[in-house]
């Protein structure tokens, strides 16, 4: 309720008896009304959903604004309440506005957005055959044999951008490309012959024979799928 005094009663009636004023002439009394106080939180973090959205209400950066006349209902309000994935690393300036229906305040608060959700995977990575691959034989003795897997990346879903990148043992890889699976002798194994008891296992490119990629996100959150670990000894 703002401190507005206005004379009537007594006060009017001596005036209208001396002849300070006359019937039908306006009083004019001046108003006191002191300006409300907008105080912001210094940093406010919010994060995005599944969607790259955030959304914000005036009590996320509000920090205790006031108006120092007791009674006087004050309205607050924001510039920026809607954030996505372009706001992030970049500082966001919200300015909360407070008033009480004739004077008001501005202050001004910081908004970090923050991305944490990490990369889904759509399909698993995959070295899909193309040739086996076999031992080669030759009377009684046996060599190493070379086949082919084709390299079938992960695919990934994410709320803001990603970069995938596909690897074989540490080695880069192309989505689509063949690589070479050779089919050697086991550690180990020991003889010659067809007949021998001896293990001889495919190996493709690497020692483990994995093929893992990796989705990484804008701001550092990454997701890996890995094909079924090398190819057993047979």
């Amino acid at each position: 309720m703002k401190r507005t005094k206005i004379l009537l009663g007594t006060v009017l009636a001596c005036l209208l008896a001396i002849g300070f004023v006359a019937i039908g002439d306006v009083i004019s009394i001046a108003s006191s009304n002191t300006a409300p106080v907008a105080v912001c939180l210094e940093e406010v973090i919010v994060y995005l959903d599944l969607d790259g959205l955030a959304e914000i209400d005036v009590f996320a950066v509000d920090d205790g604004s006031y108006d120092p006349d007791d009674g006087d209902e004050i309205t607050l309000s924001i510039d920026v309440d809607e954030f996505d994935c372009d706001d992030l690393d970049v500082p966001v300036p919200v300015t909360l506005t407070v008033s009480d229906g004739e004077v008001e305040d501005r202050c001004e608060a910081i908004v970090t957005v923050v991305d944490n959700t990490l990369p889904a995977i759509v399909t698993d990575a995959e070295l899909m055959v193309v040739n086996p691959g076999q031992r080669k034989s030759k009377g009684n003795s046996q060599s190493a044999g070379v086949g082919r897997r084709k390299v079938i990346c992960a695919t990934f879903s994410d709320n803001c951008g990603i970069e995938i990148e596909c690897t074989i043992d540490g080695v880069k890889v192309r989505c689509g490309e063949n690589v070479f699976v050779k089919i050697t002798k086991a550690p180990g194994a020991t003889g010659t012959g067809v007949n021998d008891l001896r293990r001889w296992y495919r190996h493709i490119v690497g020692p483990t024979g994995q093929l893992v990629c990796t989705a990484t996100d804008t701001s550092g959150n990454s997701t890996s799928s890995i094909s079924e670990g090398g190819v057993p000894p047979f």
